[in-house]
């Protein structure tokens, strides 16, 4: 989650809020290998993404949005596999078609647990879902009231589990800061990371309580992985530069406080931004 405002002009996807959006064209999709296809929402502020990865008798898709409209229905327009869901964490624009699923897998924590069986209501739900919150014109067909329905069938993986699906080995990275359940999965063979809220080009938000520490230790254990050849985030774009990583690593070098006191520049409208939620 990147919270309910952005603080930067909209620069990722100029065209796409001057574009009407509906439901028929809210997700974009971009292949990004033959067997992992991006699932993006830039007609809202949160610029989230989704990942399907297509495996040899199941699919999985990495985080399912908002949940403004049917993830499903997309996913089903590329694939006809049984397809679960592996979640990053568990803030509203994560989680928010979790829901039309039979497998929800997601980081063991309290806070999951509870989010399983209680959703988001309404009224958490309703700032997310203003005029403002939208890149150019409101969609017609938008749920009314918004909100997370729960998803009570969900399961749960803890740090160092390996997610089979075959031919993925998602290697699950208990990565705090963000949130303190967020996890990132690495399939090493492929180099691949799944980065979730903890990498992307963009204003990151980091727990002002301990998240500071959780934080750095978290990048350096992505700094430490071998093979690591190319990063998928989870917002404002389909890829993450490898050297944009390393930014991250000496901004957090320069920053010699307990806690994030104050907004913290890395690169153009990538920053590190303290925020009081917790998870």
């Amino acid at each position: 989650m990147r919270f309910a405002f952005y603080p930067f002009p909209f620069i990722l996807h100029p065209l796409m809020n001057r574009i009407p959006h509906t439901k028929e064209n809210w997700y974009t999709t971009k292949q990004i290998t033959d067997r992992i296809i991006a699932i993006a929402e830039w007609g809202h502020t949160e610029e989230v993404l989704a990942f399907l990865l297509i495996g040899d008798k199941e699919a999985a898709v990495i985080d399912t949005c908002c949940g403004f409209f049917s993830l499903r229905e997309i996913i089903e327009q590329h694939n006809d596999l049984p397809c679960k869901v592996i979640n990053t964490h568990q803030h509203f624009d994560h989680i928010g078609n979790n829901f039309e699923f039979d497998q929800v897998l997601m980081p063991d924590h309290p806070a999951n647990r509870r989010r399983a069986q209680e959703g988001l209501s309404a009224e958490f739900c309703a700032e997310f879902a203003t005029p403002e919150q939208f890149w150019g014109t409101v969609p017609a067909g938008l749920p009314e009231p918004y909100a997370i329905r729960p998803f009570p069938q969900a399961t749960f993986f803890k740090d160092g589990d390996v997610l089979e699906l075959d031919p993925f080995r998602l290697e699950v990275l208990h990565t705090p800061g963000h949130c303190a359940d967020h996890c990132c999965f690495f399939e090493r063979e492929m180099g691949i990371l799944f980065g979730g809220d903890n990498l992307y080009d963009g204003p990151i938000f980091i727990q002002k309580k301990d998240g500071l520490a959780q934080y750095r230790l978290s990048i350096e254990r992505l700094c430490s992985l071998e093979n690591l050849q190319r990063i998928l985030p989870s917002h404002n774009g389909f890829d993450f530069p490898l050297g944009k990583l390393h930014q991250i690593r000496e901004a957090l070098a320069g920053i010699h406080t307990a806690e994030l006191e104050e907004t913290v520049v890395v690169d153009g409208p990538m920053r590190l931004m303290p925020v009081p939620y917790a998870a």
